[in-house]
C-alpha cells in the first residue's frame, strides 16, 4: 500500500551557514504547500559613482541600475544623508535607471564621501548600499581689469 513520505528536518543540525539553511527551509515549506516561492533578488549596479567638480561646469549625472534577479515583485527606495546628492526616482517598483546629480552649490573645494542606500524590504541582497565620491575644486578666479 501507498503510505505519505515523511520528511524530518531539524534546524540546528547543518554544515550550512545559517542564511543558507533558512533559505533552504523556508523553499522546502513553500514547495511542500503546493506554492512556488516568489523571492525578488535586488542587483544594483555600479557599487561606486566618482564626480569631479571643477567650478566651471557642472558635473554630469550617472545613472544606477536596478534590477531583479529572482521571482516576484521588486519594491525599492533610494536615499541618501548627504543634501549634496540628489537621486531620482527616490522610490519605484521593478526594474529602473536612477540618475545621481550633485549640487556644486553645496560643496566648497575639498573631497567628499557619501552613500546612496537602496532597500527593497525584505528582497533577498538587499539593502545595498553606493558609495558616492566628489572631488570639488575651487572656482575660477574673477576677472580682474586693468584700470
Amino acid at each position: 500500500a501507498d503510505r505519505p513520505c515523511r520528511l524530518r528536518v531539524n534546524p540546528h543540525v547543518s554544515i550550512l551557514p545559517p542564511p543558507m539553511r533558512r533559505a533552504l527551509l523556508l523553499s522546502l515549506v513553500l514547495l511542500s504547500a503546493g506554492a512556488a516561492a516568489q523571492i525578488p533578488v535586488l542587483q544594483v549596479s555600479p557599487p561606486s559613482l566618482a564626480f569631479v567638480v571643477d567650478g566651471r561646469n557642472p558635473p554630469s549625472p550617472q545613472q544606477v541600475r536596478i534590477r531583479n534577479l529572482g521571482s516576484g515583485t521588486l519594491t525599492w527606495t533610494a536615499r541618501t544623508a548627504e543634501p549634496w546628492i540628489r537621486v531620482t526616482p527616490q522610490a519605484g517598483t521593478g526594474p529602473a535607471a536612477l540618475t545621481v546629480d550633485i549640487d556644486r552649490s553645496r560643496l566648497p573645494p575639498g573631497r567628499y564621501l557619501g552613500r546612496i542606500t537602496i532597500d527593497a524590504g525584505s528582497a533577498d541582497d538587499s539593502p545595498v548600499s553606493i558609495a558616492v565620491t566628489v572631488d570639488a575644486a575651487a572656482g575660477p578666479e574673477p576677472s580682474r581689469r586693468k584700470t
